[in-house]
């Protein structure tokens, strides 16, 4: 069985699926088990009092520019696809709730029961908490000094491990 890797941080799991769904039109292969698996939380970059001399893993997705900065997602994805797409702030902030509201309902409901699995945790967590129910409370939070007027927290991606996969047949 045949295996890729393919270094798309948090891209991975789609950059997957799209080449097994390639493969499969091209006529190269029949049946297909994609996924990606990112660990970002867990990653030494992103823990904090971690014994040993800093070493810098992390390889750059593409050479580091103003407009596209190689660690900083929001301006290189969410800045320059807002811009492009001719977005509006508030067209912005309506997605983000209406997308959190669809994943408390979904939750609640129970439709997604079998596929989310809880992991038990130092910390206890048996649900996603970066999923915020009510009202908007975004106006509030603290912003970067590094973000965009357009970009804040209610629609920014956190550090989650995942490990999406799928089965695409011929």
């Amino acid at each position: 069985m045949p295996g890729l890797a393919n270094n798309r941080h948090c891209a991975a799991g789609q950059a997957a699926v799209q080449s097994a769904a390639a493969s499969i039109r091209a006529g190269m292969d029949q049946l297909i088990i994609a996924g990606g698996v990112n660990s970002a939380s867990t990653s030494p970059r992103s823990r904090i009092q971690v014994d040993g001399e800093w070493v810098d893993w992390f390889p750059p997705t593409h050479p580091d520019r103003p407009d596209a900065p190689n660690l900083d997602m929001s301006i290189t994805v969410g800045w320059n696809a807002a811009v492009k797409a001719g977005i509006s702030r508030e067209e912005m902030d309506a997605w983000a709730l209406r997308s959190h509201r669809n994943a408390i309902a979904a939750i609640d409901e129970g439709r997604f029961k079998e596929e989310i699995v809880p992991i038990e945790t130092r910390m206890g967590f048996s649900r996603s908490t970066s999923i915020r129910a009510g009202t908007p409370a975004w106006k509030s939070w603290p912003r970067s000094s590094r973000c965009i007027r357009k970009l804040r927290a209610s629609r920014s991606r956190r550090a989650m491990p995942a490990a999406p996969t799928t089965v695409l047949p011929c």
